[in-house]
């Protein structure tokens, strides 16, 4: 059984070696740029680690792990513009350092090449895991438009902010776990197991989240405090102050 640390050094090894070579160097770049930024790489270590629960072979799972960090971070490039953010793990957000337009289609060109790796996966289980993170790239979009729309709104209700986070940013994490484990071979129950297991830390993620952006530290939060009220966010916080 693999350690956290262990498979966030065999992800950062494989995330190293990828190339951003393609023309139109500019439309990779970016992604290069971010990619390299670091983070948790809280996704694909989930991923293996399911995985890991049922075959040691982590090297099959691999490439499917690191699309999920690439789609992971093409949410990011487009929701740091939808927000107008100015940092990302303390760094320069990509529009900010490039421009809007460069963050939306590099954006998608990401996405793609999540797609690609994610594919990668054994014939036998690929359609399951298409057919899961399909659902799961809609869900997150449907997340996104009602955090966009509660902005406007100053009555929404604590369901309606655990379904959007559950949407938003929990619902990619259970992903994570549940694709490992359909690799793994898991049986159908383990593997939804696993999938609700991910909601519930995805949301105990997204509610940390929320208190860091209220009382984190900016050089370890990675990104500036009080986002989220200057953007009108409705946050757990700011729902039951309201109340």
């Amino acid at each position: 059984m693999y350690t956290i640390e262990q498979l966030r050094e065999i992800i950062k090894a494989e995330l190293d070696k990828q190339e951003y070579v393609e023309e139109p160097y500019s439309l990779f770049e970016p992604i290069k740029y971010i990619m390299e930024d670091g983070g948790k790489r809280l996704r694909p270590v989930l991923t293996l680690m399911a995985y890991n629960l049922y075959r040691d072979d982590i090297g099959k799972a691999l490439k499917s792990a690191i699309g999920i960090e690439i789609f992971h971070n093409y949410t990011l490039l487009h929701d740091d513009v939808m927000d107008d953010a100015e940092l990302r793990r303390g760094r320069q957000t990509v529009h900010k350092k490039w421009n809007s337009n460069v963050a939306i289609l590099s954006g998608d060109a990401a996405a793609i090449t999540a797609y690609k790796y994610i594919e990668t996966c054994e014939d036998p289980y690929l359609r399951r895991v298409i057919d899961g993170f399909n659902q799961v790239a809609m869900d997150v979009c449907k997340g996104q438009q009602y955090d966009m729309e509660f902005e406007s709104r100053t009555d929404v209700t604590e369901p309606e902010y655990i379904e959007m986070i559950r949407l938003k940013t929990a619902v990619l994490l259970a992903c994570s776990l549940k694709i490992g484990a359909i690799i793994g071979g898991a049986s159908q129950e383990d593997a939804d197991n696993l999938y609700d297991f991910g909601i519930n830390i995805g949301l105990a993620f997204q509610l940390q989240d929320d208190l860091l952006d209220v009382y984190g530290d900016t050089a370890t939060f990675g990104k500036n405090i009080g986002g989220d009220i200057t953007c009108n966010k409705k946050t757990f916080l700011l729902i039951h102050a309201f109340e």
